[in-house]
């Protein structure tokens, strides 16, 4: 099936909602649209994250649509990698990638820092990986049970469509229709140098359309079917969201802005000012890795977040698992089903006790933070956020010392039990 423009615009919206997985495993026959009306607050998210979509999602062409295989890895040490396969209905099915969210810190970490900003290398990122396998699983278990895929994606969305198309096996090739990128940033030159014999063997089957700043950040890949098409700033009213209403153009990214002819086809249009701006500016962050392997990752986060030295997003996330292991686990070590009355442990717990207090007001400060960071990154206005970030990591290392602290006497308190225990065993012995 030839799918419309307007049909693969549909399928990547599709795939930012969280379809719940027991539900499709105990509702195979559910449509889209039955997902909408069973599942408690799904309209609502609609309404709010996807102007104009829940109409479409509703109608008698989308709404019988079917979703199959959702993968959700959003969660503490996730990739973020997210998607979703559509029976369309037909013999059918279009395969959606999920692009960059800022629902939560780790996700605005794992979609626009670790993955996006990732890009500006060739090496394979963690969500590229994860989206190759994805297609490749979806034709080892449904190959035989439909005529054609197509796989489509926005923003992050449409650079996972692309890269998986390109690692696709010769047999999951010959049955893809199409492919759609929707705004998905591009390529370094070091990584369509690494993957030119994937490019020329797979390239004429990708579309990719531009129409905001984030889909002229780096290269596009060579020989797909590139194309600028006609899209307008974010209408959001002033009274509805004054902030956003300033920024629109940088909410122009959206897919509800893009412009469709009455065949549900894009229009050719022009790059706006903003597009042209970043064209520039990527090409300029492109150059970067021309030296050591990843040396752009930290040396942009150094100059976004303030840090005095390099880091790279394996030692972000090795540090967060020290942390973890040699702060955190060992309290579920230490014996709690006693009580001593000791000056020790009662100093133990007073300390204990200071940093469970703190620590609920250090959560919400990241809580609130993390609707700044998503409107400040897509408005590359970084000053604010820099300074909030750094005061909380500030504040949380102060924290992180006092539980080591918490740990430390912890264990000498439960050392001196032990050794009164077997004081005590001992006498009772003699």
């Amino acid at each position: 099936m030839a799918y419309t423009d307007q049909d693969m615009r549909v399928a990547t919206q599709l795939a930012y909602i969280d379809f719940n997985p027991e539900h499709i495993a105990a509702h195979p026959e559910w449509t889209v649209r039955d997902h909408i009306i069973n599942t408690p607050g799904l309209k609502e998210f609609i309404e709010k994250e996807q102007p104009g979509m829940l109409t479409r999602y509703m109608n008698e062409n989308y709404g019988n649509w079917k979703i199959l295989e959702p993968v959700n890895n959003n969660s503490l040490f996730g990739s973020g990698f997210c998607a979703c396969t559509i029976d369309t209905g037909d013999g059918n099915a279009i395969i959606g990638y999920r692009g960059s969210e800022s629902s939560t810190l780790e996700i605005g970490l794992d979609d626009w820092v670790f993955t996006d900003v990732g890009f500006l290398n060739s090496k394979e990122q963690r969500q590229q990986t994860e989206a190759a396998e994805y297609m490749q699983m979806i034709y080892e278990k449904y190959g035989d049970d439909y005529n054609s895929f197509s796989a489509t994606g926005h923003s992050l969305g449409g650079n996972l469509a692309e890269h998986a198309t390109l690692m696709s096996s010769d047999e999951m090739a010959a049955k893809l229709d199409r492919v759609v990128s929707f705004d998905g940033p591009g390529y370094s030159d070091e990584y369509i140098a690494t993957h030119a014999e994937q490019i020329e063997r797979r390239a004429s089957l990708i579309d990719h359309f531009q129409y905001s700043f984030v889909g002229v950040m780096l290269n596009p890949i060579p020989g797909t079917n590139y194309r600028t098409i006609a899209a307008h700033d974010d209408q959001t009213s002033f009274f509805k969201d004054p902030l956003r209403y300033f920024m629109r153009g940088f909410w122009r990214h959206g897919t509800w802005n893009i412009e469709f002819d009455k065949e549900g086809y894009v229009q050719d249009g022009e790059p706006d000012d903003l597009a042209i701006f970043f064209r520039g500016f990527s090409n300029a962050a492109d150059d970067l890795t021309s030296g050591p392997w990843y040396m752009a990752v930290p040396q942009l986060a150094s100059i976004l977040l303030g840090i005095n030295e390099e880091v790279s997003p394996e030692e972000f996330w090795n540090t967060v698992k020290k942390y973890q292991s040699e702060y955190l686990a060992p309290f579920g070590k230490i014996p709690c089903n006693f009580k001593i009355s000791t000056p020790k442990l009662d100093s133990t717990s007073d300390t204990a006790g200071s940093v469970a207090r703190n620590l609920p007001s250090e959560a919400a400060e990241v809580k609130n933070i993390k609707s700044e960071v998503s409107l400040l990154l897509k408005a590359a206005s970084l000053f604010t956020v820099s300074y909030k970030l750094g005061k909380s990591a500030s504040n949380l290392e102060k924290l992180a010392k006092k539980a080591q602290k918490v740990m430390e006497v912890g264990k000498e308190a439960s050392s001196s039990y032990s050794n009164t225990e077997r004081e005590l065993t001992s006498n009772a012995g003699a």
